[in-house]
């Protein structure tokens, strides 16, 4: 099968693609390096069933040429530690609403990876699926990026529910691995 990584020179889109390509999958990998490196996706550029694009998901024309049964959507702006909140917002908005947009026209399925940042400062654990997402102040920053993915996981439902996208949401929990950057 043909997927398509949205992200795939980062910490768990380098390492998917490496399970992916393992199990005899075409990858499609879109990272504009931001976060990722190359160094993290160099021992694929000899596999002729990968395929690296160099670009931006936030460019709305740069998926139009690639397309796959199933796009892994990774790619996200990270805390606004690293940026700031507003960047983190409209840059993961705007992506995620790209790959929906494909996967609509494509008939494609998304893979979503969300975070348990949404939980925010529930204290209820263990955590499940419908437990309560608390967010605290506003004024934090670190919100903004909770908030990005919980917005994704309300666009994909409701893409969902009007017009029959396939869906798998994530929320990744204190994930960490090779290629994995603290910074």
């Amino acid at each position: 099968m043909r997927i398509l990584i949205t992200g795939v020179a980062g910490f768990m889109g380098s390492n998917l693609a490496e399970r992916l390509l393992k199990e005899g999958h075409e990858v499609i990998g879109i990272d504009n390096l931001t976060y990722g490196s190359k160094e993290n996706i160099r021992h694929f550029y000899d596999d002729s069933r990968f395929e690296f694009v160099f670009g931006d998901v936030t460019n709305p024309l740069l998926l139009k040429d690639y397309s796959a049964p199933v796009i892994v959507h990774l790619a996200s702006q990270k805390i606004p530690r690293y940026s700031n909140a507003l960047k983190t917002l409209d840059e993961n908005y705007t992506m995620l609403k790209n790959v929906v947009s494909k996967c609509l026209l494509d008939k494609s399925k998304i893979v979503f990876a969300s975070t348990s940042d949404v939980y925010g400062k529930n204290q209820n654990v263990p955590f499940s699926e419908e437990s309560d997402l608390v967010l605290g102040h506003p004024a934090i920053k670190r919100w903004a990026y909770a908030l990005s993915k919980i917005y994704g996981e309300q666009y994909i439902i409701a893409n969902h529910e009007e017009y029959g996208l396939e869906y798998t949401i994530a929320r990744f929990f204190g994930s960490y691995g090779p290629n994995h950057n603290l910074t």
